[in-house]
């Protein structure tokens, strides 16, 4: 076992029997993907592209109320608005999984102890989109008025939004590293402070 083992690697054996056994077990499904978790992400991706071009057809989906946000939105529009970009935000979540396990796959060194952790990444890719899009995006950019309209809204703010919610979704972990830092920053400051009115 262990020459063979050897010999295969870096593919492990426990991969290469579930990809044959899925392969043997479900012909239909297999053209879809390799192992269950793939076909269920993809699964979500689809959905996710369906619910995000649904949303994009209704006219709450506009510049005036993009750039709103939540601060300055309620009831349907919030909800069309967050709908939106939690979908653009998923589609990011759930390409980026589909990636990292065809890297998995392709290499016989996917292990399904780990199919939790994707699941967790979706997550943390669509809360990434969302408070990227909305709270940091607020906080930055804010109202940018067009050039040819002072009430009206530039395309930075309409397009930003999205994309920033599909960046977060793709990097899921890194938002959630830039924010870690950031927390720590703020507490090296706060030490520093409390540091320097002890010395006085």
């Amino acid at each position: 076992h262990a020459t063979l083992a050897a010999a295969i690697a870096p593919a492990t054996p426990g991969a290469l029997v579930q990809v044959i056994e899925d392969r043997r077990n479900n012909r239909l499904w297999n053209s879809f993907g390799s192992v269950p978790i793939v076909r269920r992400m993809l699964a979500v991706a689809v959905v996710s592209l369906v619910c995000l071009l649904a949303t994009a057809l209704s006219e709450e989906i506009n510049a005036n109320n993009m750039n709103k946000g939540l601060l300055h939105l309620d009831g349907l529009p919030l909800l069309f608005i967050e709908t939106f970009l939690a979908s653009a935000a998923s589609v990011g979540a759930s390409l980026a999984n589909l990636k990292r396990l065809d890297r998995y796959i392709s290499s016989c060194t996917y292990d399904p102890r780990f199919d939790s952790s994707y699941w967790t990444r979706l997550v943390m890719g669509i809360i990434s989109g969302i408070v990227l899009s909305q709270v940091l995006f607020s906080a930055l950019v804010g109202h940018v008025p067009a050039e040819d309209d002072p009430g009206g809204f530039s395309g930075i703010g309409t397009l930003g939004q999205p994309i920033l919610a599909l960046i977060g979704g793709l990097s899921g972990e890194l938002v959630h590293d830039i924010l870690t830092h950031f927390i720590s920053a703020i507490g090296q400051v706060f030490g520093l402070g409390r540091a320097a009115t002890a010395k006085k």
